[in-house]
């Protein structure tokens, strides 16, 4: 027998020995069957174990809407946008949760004779949603937020409208100065209040790489920065450092209109927003001009103004005087426009605030409970879910400004735009009651 037989013959036997071996260690595998029987159910086991393991599913703790599987929730966590530790305002000391939100103790009296709550509006509407453990405000995540005018019926519509009419009479009787100098826009035996004119800025030199966003837009924005200006709420001379706050900054295109115009001031201009990731932003063209640009993302409702700013002069190593800080806003929707009035009243603590100086808009978005007018209504009777109908109701004022002119549609704008009037009024006394000394107006853009 030759070498490399030997070899082959050596190796066979060693298989053999191997399979023996394998054999003794699983004595019940006796046959290729029994084999075939145990890779199956292996398999079956296998395929139960990950349809069990994908099915598995957690919600996000940072956003409800985010549903994921077990197995990828760590990943998740340290990769979900929603997730606070991941923003830059994360552990500062100006961000406060709610801070700019009030705290409701609902306390009905009555000034005028009106039914009290509506039968159609119980306390069950705004029990449902109470989340008593969320810190502020109670009624956060009230379900009156979810209230549309198409929930109720034509004579549910008839009464609110009644009841806007009389809470309207009564607020232009007892409020005379404020509704003057308001400038509301409705007609009233047959005359129609003067509108405040559009002003424009002349000889502005337009950077390189400035984006019109439309003709409307720029007019506004020049128009509200030049009212600023000659009521100064806004310094644009001298040797002062001023704070300008943008509110829903956006893009911070309203601020950029004030830093494209011939100022010897020093000036920071903070933008805030809680939107991130924001395309075509104004803000370069305020650092071209000279003016310190600080942009925040958080939410309005927890901006603690006084802290953010005494952080930042920290850094700076220049300290602002009184009557320095003026908060603007172009867009505030709705309780926004709320927040930001709370936010600018509590500068009246540190005496920074100089003015503020907000375009009111969407007034049909805001829930009552977010409003920093709840005690004043509270004072006329109105509870929480009315205000908040009464928000709805001023989208009338708008939506049916080119309606054909039937009896209903004429009577419904008329009363969409007492709802926007008794909203400001409300703001203004607001404010009154906080300060000693404010000058209102209201801009109306045709």
């Amino acid at each position: 027998m030759s070498e490399e037989e030997y070899q082959t013959q050596e190796i066979s036997l060693l298989k053999d020995k191997e399979e023996e071996q394998k054999e003794e260690k699983n004595p019940r595998i006796k046959d290729k069957e029994e084999k075939e029987e145990i890779i199956k159910k292996e398999i079956n086991d296998r395929k139960e174990y990950y349809k069990k393991k994908n099915s598995e599913t957690v919600i996000c703790p940072f956003n409800s809407e985010h549903i994921i599987k077990k197995r990828k929730y760590l990943r998740h966590i340290r990769g979900c946008p929603n997730n606070p530790t991941r923003k830059a305002t994360y552990g500062k000391k100006y961000i406060v949760e709610n801070i700019n939100r009030p705290i409701i103790k609902e306390s009905i009296t009555k000034e005028i004779e009106i039914k009290r709550l509506l039968p159609f509006l119980e306390d069950k509407i705004i029990e449902k949603g109470i989340d008593k453990e969320r810190k502020g405000s109670e009624f956060i995540r009230c379900e009156c937020n979810k209230l549309t005018l198409s929930q109720f019926g034509e004579e549910e519509i008839k009464i609110m409208k009644e009841r806007v009419k009389i809470i309207y009479n009564y607020m232009e009787k007892k409020y005379t100065d404020i509704f003057k100098g308001i400038k509301n826009n409705i007609e009233k035996e047959g005359k129609e209040d003067e509108l405040i004119e559009e002003k424009e800025i002349k000889n502005i030199e337009m950077p390189e790489g400035w984006e019109f966003q439309s003709e409307k837009h720029s007019k506004q924005c020049i128009s509200i920065i030049k009212h600023l200006i000659d009521k100064k709420i806004i310094i644009n001379e001298g040797d002062k450092k001023q704070n300008i706050i943008e509110s829903g900054a956006g893009t911070g295109m309203l601020s950029a209109y004030y830093s494209l115009i011939p100022h010897s001031n020093n000036t920071r201009i903070y933008l805030i927003d809680r939107m991130t990731g924001l395309r075509k932003k104004y803000d370069r063209f305020s650092k071209r001009n000279g003016d310190q640009i600080t942009r925040i993302a958080a939410d309005l409702s927890d901006i603690d103004l006084n802290q953010l700013i005494d952080e930042i002069e920290i850094n700076d190593k220049i300290k602002t005087l009184e009557n320095s800080t003026t908060i603007i806003g172009k867009h505030l929707c709705g309780s926004a426009t709320d927040m930001a009035l709370r936010m600018a009243i509590s500068l009246t603590k540190t005496k920074r605030l100089r003015g503020i100086g907000i375009a009111l808009c969407c007034h049909f978005k805001g829930d009552g409970h977010d409003d920093c007018t709840i005690d004043f209504f509270n004072t006329l009777g109105v509870r929480i879910s009315e205000l908040t109908l009464i928000h709805r109701m001023a989208a009338w004022g708008i939506s049916l400004n080119n309606s054909n002119e039937k009896t209903d549609d004429l009577d419904k704008k008329l009363v969409g735009q007492m709802c926007r009037s008794i909203l400001n009024v409300a703001r203004v006394v607001w404010l009154k009651n906080q300060t000693k000394c404010i000058i209102m107006g209201k801009i109306k853009y045709d």
